[in-house]
């Protein structure tokens, strides 16, 4: 049989099921099920996906903030996402091997508390875990997903987001080295932080003619003035702390 006529035999082979399922006949003659829905199973009603772990996140402004009342949110996933395969995360790896009852194992459930950027990125962390393919980078969200990947020890997404960040910061595409800088401030991420002003004292020396020995950048907004390589803290109007601009 001709390779046209198995695909034809296959298209002709394909029907929908009572349960929304689509079976679909391969060229050996076996079938196989697979969902129609495209979107990552933590996204699905809970009872329905079976969902066997619950994942709380708060952020940390506001356990900062006296309030008594805090937003959070709850995700409910599947341990196996979690904790199996090369997009694992290996800090829930190490929790679901727990030999002995913990409060998380108790209740079925993780609490964790995130700066505000990782709260907004943790969504994203969760379609890369479950679907292959899906993760969109962008200069908003990689800093925050690099530092996601590092707490839960998901090495697969801090590969990817180092070697997005490398290329777009060498090209500066949309200022991309100065949104990275003051994320990395913003979450004590001393490496990126480097990374950043090693770049953005580059391109200053390229535009302004200074020699790239003197190492001298100075940020306005960012947070950080570098000399040198030693980064001092300046306040929120650009001027070093006991300095003039």
């Amino acid at each position: 049989m001709s390779q046209n006529q198995n695909s034809t035999n296959a298209n002709d082979g394909e029907e929908n099921n009572s349960l929304g399922f689509k079976k679909e006949y391969w060229q050996d003659g076996s079938d196989s099920l697979y969902p129609l829905k495209s979107k990552p199973l933590w996204q699905e009603d809970a009872t329905t996906s079976f969902s066997d772990w619950k994942i709380t996140i708060h952020s940390e402004e506001d356990e900062n903030e006296d309030s008594q009342s805090h937003n959070s949110t709850t995700y409910y996933v599947h341990k196996c996402y979690l904790a199996v395969g090369e997009r694992s995360c290996g800090y829930f790896t190490s929790l679901f091997h727990l030999p002995l009852q913990t409060k998380e194992s108790e209740h079925s459930e993780s609490i964790l508390t995130l700066p505000p950027l990782c709260v907004t990125a943790f969504p994203t962390l969760l379609n890369f875990v479950y679907q292959e393919g899906t993760l969109s980078l962008n200069k908003e969200n990689v800093v925050p997903l690099m530092e996601l990947a590092r707490r839960l020890e998901n090495r697969a997404l801090e590969r990817k987001c180092k070697k997005w960040a490398k290329r777009n910061m060498e090209e500066n595409v949309d200022g991309c080295s100065f949104v990275m800088l003051r994320h990395s401030l913003e979450l004590n991420m001393e490496e990126v932080q480097y990374a950043c002003l090693g770049i953005i004292s580059n391109q200053f020396s390229c535009m302004f003619g200074v020699s790239s020995d003197v190492g001298c950048v100075y940020v306005r907004g960012a947070g950080v003035s570098d000399i040198n390589g030693i980064y001092k803290p300046v306040d929120h109007m650009g001027t070093q702390s006991g300095g003039a601009p």
